[in-house]
């Protein structure tokens, strides 16, 4: 079973009616049990609980007709963040996610029908790597022991 709770906070500027930029810090707990026995073995290394603190930079270009409810438009975020070194795991996270909108019908009322579409890309790094060990870039060295597995985020970003 996987629990994640936490929230993300940004600040931003907008440039014109389409573009903006913005820098968001995110912070999570996440917790990972009751582990089914034929799960990969890379999830029981990241059983129990784990948190996680990010920051980065984030542009933006929407087009949409209403941010809450659009009907119409599209909406194209990239970014890159960092895990920051006061969670459990440190990493570097990039991605897009894109979202299209369409209105198919409109009734007497005005009330809309919206097809959307999405795409969701991302891709997780580690910087930091046991230089001492070339054969597993990506690891990190603990007192305890070394996991070829980066993050939790593997599993579930």
């Amino acid at each position: 079973m996987l629990f994640r709770s936490g929230g993300s906070v940004g600040f931003g500027q907008r440039f014109g009616d389409v573009w903006s930029l913005a820098i968001r810090t995110r912070a999570e707990y996440i917790t990972i049990d009751s582990i089914e026995a034929r799960a990969p073995v890379d999830v029981f290394q990241v059983q129990g609980d784990s948190t996680l603190f990010s920051v980065g930079p984030t542009l933006t270009r929407n087009t949409t007709d209403n941010r809450i409810f659009p009907t119409e438009g599209s909406n194209w975020d990239i970014g890159i963040s960092r895990a920051l070194p006061v969670g459990d795991y440190e990493f570097w996270k990039a991605g897009s996610d894109f979202r299209k909108f369409w209105t198919v019908d409109e009734d007497f009322f005005g009330r809309r029908t919206v097809f959307s579409i999405r795409s969701e890309i991302g891709y997780i790094f580690d910087a930091s790597y046991d230089s001492q060990d070339p054969a597993t870039p990506g690891t990190i060295r603990s007192e305890e022991h070394t996991s070829e597995l980066q993050s939790p985020c593997n599993l579930v970003c």
